[in-house]
């Protein structure tokens, strides 16, 4: 398996050669390795490198909301989700990743609310 650090190395010289879609690959596989051995900040980190490369990539927008709930962040982990939702409305993994946050916090009149939506 490759480590973080060859990753990371890998991203750059994808940057450097100017293969941004290449690099956004690396930094979503190097977010996974971070959070399978549960370095949170750094994966968010890497999901914010993806986002200064695509600032519309829903995906690293939802890696970041999950990983903040991993840290216990909720409230802005919830607004993560709402930004989402304004951007795509039907993100069925973001409705479902805020509305399993929405009960795991006992807020189930949000979570039916936005079932119904």
């Amino acid at each position: 398996m490759i480590s973080p650090e060859e990753l990371n190395k890998k991203a750059q010289k994808f940057l450097e050669q100017g293969k941004h879609q290449d690099a956004i690959r690396t930094y979503f596989n190097l977010a996974n390795v971070l959070l399978a051995s549960n370095q949170i900040g750094p994966a968010i980190q890497c999901y914010q490198k993806i986002l200064t490369l695509d600032p519309d990539n829903i995906n690293a927008m939802l890696g970041i909301c999950n990983s903040l709930v991993a840290l216990e962040r909720y409230d802005e982990a919830i607004e993560g989700y709402r930004r989402i939702l304004e951007i795509a409305p039907d993100h069925l993994d973001t409705l479902t990743d805020f509305g399993s946050t929405l009960l795991q916090l006992h807020r189930h009149n949000e979570a039916i609310e936005l079932c119904e939506h």
